[in-house]
């Protein structure tokens, strides 16, 4: 597959931005679903990020052996996703709706680390709100999943009264650089 070849499969999905008709048309959906399971496979560390044009710019990951989901494992896949519904968009109205029965998952950008994967920065008064946002959706019923780097200010956004957390350590990379350790954290609703 190669570099070269990944990059030109980069550009073509995000040229999806300016050419909306071409996934309307001719089943160019299922080609950018494929482009985007493709860059997922061979993108750094399956990373998803955009820069402030909304464009994605993930780097090759520069992986020995990827390997692509089989048919059967899409089909699998396709099956268990007919019963769900997946929903994106800004964090506070997805959360504000989310009630029993959801799954949220939330990894927002790290505190006190790079944040410039969107089109804007994501501060600590956003996590704040983010924060807020998830603990109104826990009490709605929903089960929220919730990371971030394992920061004392951070900590104190989601109290133990309705959050269980789980430190992992390990090495953090930003930027596609070894930032050191940084140990993680994980929330989640009780």
């Amino acid at each position: 597959m190669g570099e070269s070849n990944y990059y030109h499969h980069r550009l073509v999905y995000n040229d999806r931005l300016d050419y909306p008709d071409m996934v309307q048309h001719n089943h160019k959906g299922t080609r950018v679903a494929a482009l985007f399971l493709y860059l997922n496979k061979f993108g750094y560390h399956g990373i998803y990020r955009v820069n402030y044009k909304n464009r994605m710019n993930t780097p090759y990951g520069h992986y020995k052996n990827p390997k692509m989901p089989t048919k059967t494992e899409l089909i699998k896949a396709s099956v268990l996703l007919q019963r769900a519904t997946i929903t994106q968009g800004d964090y506070v109205a997805v959360l504000a709706d989310a009630r029993k029965g959801d799954l949220v998952f939330i990894d927002p950008p790290y505190l006190d680390t790079f944040t410039g994967y969107t089109t804007r920065l994501f501060d600590h008064s956003d996590h704040s709100i983010l924060a807020d946002m998830a603990a109104c959706a826990a009490r709605n019923g929903a089960v929220v999943i919730a990371t971030n780097r394992a920061h004392p200010k951070i900590k104190n956004l989601y109290p133990s009264k309705l959050w269980t957390h789980q430190v992992i350590h390990g090495t953090q990379r930003v930027a596609a650089q070894n930032a050191g350790k940084h140990p993680e954290i994980i929330f989640r609703s009780r």
